[in-house]
């Protein structure tokens, strides 16, 4: 009888510790299986060039909008040596747009005339911010730009503009995994010529960065962006791949 109760004994015992083992393993597989599930959030180019594309675009108060303002300026007050002033520009879209935002900036101005009274450069700096919701982005950001205007000449048909422009701020994507991730961006250039009576844009070339991070995974992107006239740009970043944008 006694050794029936120490036999007993003992296989309720490995009975407990086989018992004890499956639960173990059952708590490593599902941690195991949680990490699996945890996967990095990586910006895409293509997310990355759609964040410069907005920061461009007419339809939610981009660069061109800035550049075309800053060109009225100097052609309304180019002849007036020493003119200074200060603006502040409010842009929101029209009623029923598929885009949607609401900006303000503001703007301060001077010009400056070599000895002769002839008008040599038109500085331009402003700092806004402002949100917008598009179909593949939404954003809210925060922006600082400064435009130095020369070809003020009469004998020219067009302005040359220096720019370098810095946009930060936080972007929801809805395209690809939908991310949600916060960027910085910079553009540079020194040769943007523009029509002295229409303000459009003719031709640049402009330096484009833009880093940022999702989930505390980082990402960082440089390409260039050309103006090519005709409300039209080209984007190219790290892969070559060429994205075309239009106002």
């Amino acid at each position: 009888m006694k050794k029936i109760e120490t036999l007993r004994s003992k296989i309720l015992s490995n009975l407990s510790k086989l018992m004890m083992v499956a639960i173990l393993a059952g708590v490593l597989f599902s941690c195991n299986d949680d990490e699996d599930d945890i996967t990095d959030v990586i910006i895409t180019e293509e997310e990355a060039a759609e964040v410069i594309t907005k920061s461009v675009e007419a339809e939610t108060a981009g660069i061109v909008v800035q550049v075309e303002e800053a060109a009225a300026i100097t052609i309304t007050n180019f002849a007036f040596c020493g003119y200074e002033g200060d603006t502040v520009f409010t842009y929101s879209n029209p009623s029923g747009s598929t885009v949607t935002y609401d900006y303000s900036f503001g703007w301060d101005y001077a010009l400056t005339c070599v000895g002769n009274g002839q008008p040599s450069a038109f500085d331009f700096s402003y700092t806004g911010s402002g949100s917008y919701d598009a179909p593949r982005l939404a954003a809210s950001n925060s922006i600082e730009g400064a435009f130095e205007v020369t070809g003020l000449d009469y004998s020219s048909d067009e302005l040359v503009f220096s720019m370098d422009y810095t946009e930060e701020g936080s972007q929801e994507s809805k395209v690809q995994n939908q991310n949600s991730f916060s960027s910085k961006s910079t553009l540079s250039s020194s040769n943007i010529t523009v029509d002295k009576d229409t303000y459009e844009i003719l031709s640049g070339t402009v330096a484009v960065e833009i880093s940022g991070d999702a989930s505390g995974n980082t990402f960082s992107y440089k390409g260039t962006l050309t103006f090519n006239g005709n409300q039209s740009a080209t984007l190219v970043l790290n892969s070559g791949t060429t994205y075309t944008i239009q106002w």
